[in-house]
């Protein structure tokens, strides 16, 4: 697996826990906010019940005395009379609007603080002269007009009968605005959704940390599972143990696994590379018969078997050779030596080398290489190898690219790193085999379909990267082709330290 494809799957693998992670922290903020408008809402209807039933109570006992004063008062009552038992009585509600009617037993209207009250109530206080039982009700903004301003908030209104000066019967009126209550009410209200909000924003705050801390084993326990990987086996294992106690188990698993693949996958490539070896020599003598064999004294069939042979005994030793060649570069034994190489000269020698196919495959070779000052960059390594990888690369883009196109080779510097990238016109990387592209034995559906190629390629290629301290990436043009760049450090002319065999 390449480090790009590694790459890939480890951010797909922190995507999975970072979309976790906002689900677990929109979840904690869904339930902090359905528990905080719960409590808010209890919290409002509680506050606006005591104090409804506050103002009812200081209603009733604030009427009781204006009509112990009515009661109490000899003669005709006046408007000044009931204004100064409003002054003496009603200090709690000013500057509230409040209007106090007094209502005689034929219903006529005995005094009052407002000019035109409401005869709509002479029903009302029929009800109450018969019942001799107090009303207190609650009115609506539009039956408040005869205040004289606006009461958006509504009214109370208390009906109480009485005696006044001990034996003419009456009913006293008292109507308040609840424009007080209103703003005591929101005086609590206001606060109270704002705090909703700010724990709102708390709690999405603290469940976005809790989870990150919570989630974090898990980030490690993928880092640890993507190393999983046979090209990743000899790497030492990086990041420290999980404390959660849940999570030790799986990891304690997940290593002994992974030492269990290391100890197979080393007696696979034994076994691959004695293999190799083994079959290298028959190949090779049956190959060389199959080349010196006379066939003119053959007939059609003879012929076209002895072709046939042929043909299948080098596509074995090619095998074979990608084997061998790719056991040692996943070994570290491949680089044999190493020395300054030219990457113009690199490139163009790869470019020639796949002249022939190129002319077969009816695709134009177009080399970029470096100019100026840049043309003299180098890298560190074994010319030969270098040349295989980039000989790969380009015999790749051919294979994939259309007749009478075109595929490019560009080489570039920047910042202490020079790259190499093969730019074809093909139909780019299927997505299905995007994250496993540098393993072995990945070929693309339609190479599987006509049986072309090992599949050793690019993990061949990859390796050699990696020996060289080197990197290959892929990516998918919009349109149609694909790009392959392998990017190394520079070296320095006046010296190279030894990447010998390890």
């Amino acid at each position: 697996m390449s480090e790009s494809a590694g790459e890939t799957t480890l951010q797909r693998s922190n995507q999975r826990v970072g979309s976790l992670r906002w689900r677990v922290t929109l979840l904690i903020i869904m339930l902090s906010t359905i528990i905080q408008g719960t409590l808010c809402v209890v919290l409002i209807l509680y506050n606006r019940r005591s104090l409804d039933e506050t103002m009812t109570h200081r209603i009733r006992l604030r009427l009781s005395r204006i009509v112990r004063e009515v009661e109490s008062h000899q003669g005709e009552l006046s408007r000044d009379d009931l204004a100064k038992f409003a002054a003496n009585h009603l200090l709690f509600i000013v500057p509230e609007r409040f209007a106090i009617v007094v209502y005689g037993l034929g219903g006529g209207i005995l005094a009052s603080t407002v000019a035109d009250p409401p005869s709509s109530k002479m029903v009302m206080v029929q009800e109450v002269f018969e019942s001799k039982q107090p009303v207190l009700l609650k009115q609506g903004a539009r039956s408040l007009d005869w205040l004289g301003e606006d009461l958006s908030s509504g009214a109370w209104t208390a009906m109480v009968p009485a005696m006044k000066g001990g034996h003419e019967p009456v009913v006293v009126s008292l109507t308040i605005s609840q424009h007080y209550f209103a703003q005591m009410a929101n005086a609590v209200e206001r606060p109270v959704l704002l705090l909703i909000g700010m724990g709102v924003v708390a709690s999405g705050v603290a469940g976005w940390l809790v989870t990150g801390r919570l989630l974090g084993p898990l980030s490690r326990l993928t880092q640890l599972a993507t190393t999983l990987r046979p090209e990743h086996l000899e790497e030492e294992e990086a990041g420290p143990n999980t404390s959660v106690a849940e999570l030790q188990v799986l990891q304690s698993s997940l290593r002994e696994t992974r030492e269990s693949l290391r100890q197979a996958f080393r007696a696979q490539e034994r076994f691959l590379s004695n293999v190799a070896h083994e079959l290298k020599t028959p190949i090779a003598v049956l190959l060389a018969e199959a080349q010196t064999i006379d066939r003119a004294g053959l007939n059609d069939e003879g012929a076209r078997f002895v072709g046939s042979v042929h043909e299948e005994m080098k596509r074995m030793g090619k095998l074979v050779e990608s084997f061998l060649l790719l056991a040692k570069v996943h070994a570290g034994k491949a680089l044999l030596k190493s020395e300054v190489v030219f990457i113009n000269d690199v490139v163009m020698s790869a470019v020639e080398q796949c002249g022939i196919m190129a002319r077969q495959y009816s695709v134009t070779l177009v080399p970029t290489l470096l100019d100026g000052e840049a043309s003299n960059s180098t890298v560190a390594g074994d010319p030969t190898l270098l040349q295989t990888m980039i000989d790969g690369l380009i015999r790749n883009a051919i294979k994939f690219s259309p007749h009478g196109s075109r595929v490019e080779i560009i080489a570039e510097m920047s910042e202490g790193t020079v790259s190499v990238c093969v730019r074809d016109q093909g139909p780019g990387i299927a997505p299905e085999i995007a994250g496993t592209l540098f393993d072995r034995f990945v070929q693309s559906p339609s190479e599987v379909a006509r049986g072309r190629g090992t599949g050793l390629g690019l993990a061949i290629a990859q390796g050699i990267a990696e020996m060289h301290s080197g990197r290959i990436t892929f990516e998918n043009r919009a349109g149609a082709g694909c790009d392959f760049c392998v990017r190394f450090p520079l070296a320095k002319l006046d010296g190279v330290e030894s990447l010998s065999e390890t």
